[in-house]
């Protein structure tokens, strides 16, 4: 375990960049992993298990869940249409040929079934 470790996490506006403190690179505090608006959390450490202490660890997994909570109220609120269109734009149309749900979408007249279709894409690879 690393024993030069502060955690600290930089709202920049789109999730939480998290760094450690203790350790300085290029002149910056060490990068260690993100978590983005939805609450996924990337680490840029090779072994996080072993560079990032068990209470570090725990805060990271808190703000995650925050950011998610925090994400899906924000999401569920807004207007199907609108749901739809970040939806479109979020996924790569790439993703959406490729997709086993792919004649599902297409048949799908109902834009409610539209965006519970298309959310379980983005909350599965995206969000």
């Amino acid at each position: 375990m690393n024993k030069k470790f502060e955690l600290f996490g930089g709202c920049l506006g789109n999730g939480i960049t998290l760094c450690n403190k203790a350790v300085y690179e290029n002149g910056d505090y060490k990068v260690i992993g993100h978590i983005s608006e939805y609450g996924r959390i990337k680490f840029y450490v090779a072994d996080p298990v072993n560079y990032i202490p068990d209470e570090a660890m725990k805060t990271i997994c808190r703000w995650s869940e925050e950011n998610e909570k925090k994400f899906k109220e924000r999401w569920f609120k807004l207007p199907d249409i609108k749901r739809y269109e970040i939806l479109l734009d979020e996924i790569p149309y790439t993703a959406l040929l490729e997709s086993p749900i792919k004649e599902t979408l297409k048949a799908c007249t109902d834009l409610r079934e539209k965006v519970v279709l298309l959310e379980q894409i983005y909350f599965k690879n995206y969000a």
